[in-house]
């Protein structure tokens, strides 16, 4: 006797591996404009454009300065541009910062509570937010709702990078194969790193092409190419960095990143785009256990070769129980 047809519901999602005629039970082939919430399929929701002048965007966050009013802020062309909530009416132009116009720019948000002086005397002041913007090219800026200018590395302030992480009361950023740490609860100065007993800079095997924090913020992830390298940035203290076991160890050969922009965390897990496909830290944990890559978008197949054959600019995001790539 021929046992029915199952059809449904689709928990397990989309399958765009196998033939159609081979997808398993729950699990459709393709869908067109729709998600599947609980193995429902349904329309996709609609959104809104909020028009932020002509050019393509290179970068995009959300900063919330001390007065509490939440700017979108966007980097276009050589400008970065800022609206505040409720995110209607005309972009203005944030004065003094100007990148140079190819490649992305990255945003960081950080916090600083002491200023110094010239001879090194620290003032403690209100916690205040700190915007950080870099292209890896020009001078880094800053933007602490008032104030927006371009950094002197000269004068020991945050030198020229690409990628950053505030982790550890730290902005970490990235300078070809060079990772650098700020002063401690001052992302503006890197006067630490001058003495030696304080852990100086750290070098990794290539050019660092992305920066990512476990989500208990107590682990810096920090990948090349073709290698995963993780920093215990949760140690405060830096005269200890030097003589911590293990506070730089290479943890995934043959695993990197192709993309900054890629790295998120969602659910307790941190994802990012590596060479062959979207990665969570438990499944890169797992490829030494059993010598396989568990790339998770591997069932969207038919999505994922519509992307760039140049997958650097590759950037991903996270929505309720979705994670995105573009």
């Amino acid at each position: 006797m021929t046992p029915p047809l199952k059809d449904g519901p689709w928990s397990l999602g989309c399958n765009s591996v196998v033939e159609p005629s081979n997808v398993p039970d729950g699990q459709y082939q393709w869908l067109v404009n729709g998600t599947n919430r609980g193995g429902i399929p349904q329309t996709r929701p609609g959104f809104n454009c909020i028009p932020a002048g002509y050019g393509q965007a290179r970068g995009m966050t959300v900063f919330t300065p001390l007065n509490g009013v939440a700017n979108l802020v966007v980097a276009i062309g050589s400008s970065v541009l800022y609206l505040a909530y409720p995110f209607t009416g005309a972009f203005a132009a944030l004065p003094g910062i100007s990148f140079n116009t190819a490649g992305p720019v990255v945003f960081e948000t950080t916090v600083k509570n002491f200023d110094e002086a010239s001879d090194g005397t620290l003032t403690v002041i209100t916690p205040t937010p700190i915007l950080m913007m870099s292209d890896g090219q020009t001078r880094t800026a800053y933007w602490d709702g008032t104030i927006s200018r371009h950094l002197d590395p000269s004068q020991n302030e945050t030198p020229i990078g690409l990628w950053m992480k505030w982790v550890g009361s730290r902005l970490w950023i990235s300078n070809g194969s060079v990772l650098r740490a700020s002063n401690l609860l001052d992302p503006l100065l890197f006067t630490e790193e001058n003495i030696l007993s304080e852990g100086g800079s750290f070098s990794l095997p290539d050019t660092i092409t992305g920066i990512g924090v476990t989500p208990d913020y107590s682990t810096l992830l920090v990948c090349t190419s073709s290698t995963t390298t993780s920093f215990q940035a949760n140690i405060v203290d830096r005269t200890q960095w030097q003589t911590t076991s293990g506070f730089q160890k290479e943890i995934f050969p043959g695993i990197g990143c192709v993309g900054g922009k890629s790295f998120v965390n969602q659910y307790g897990i941190t994802w990012w785009f590596a060479q062959g496909g979207m990665i969570g830290l438990n499944q890169a944990i797992q490829t030494y256990q059993t010598s396989r890559i568990h790339y998770i978008d591997m069932n969207m197949m038919r999505s994922k070769a519509n992307l760039s054959p140049d997958i650097s600019g590759i950037c991903c995001g996270t929505f309720e129980n979705f994670l995105t790539v573009s």
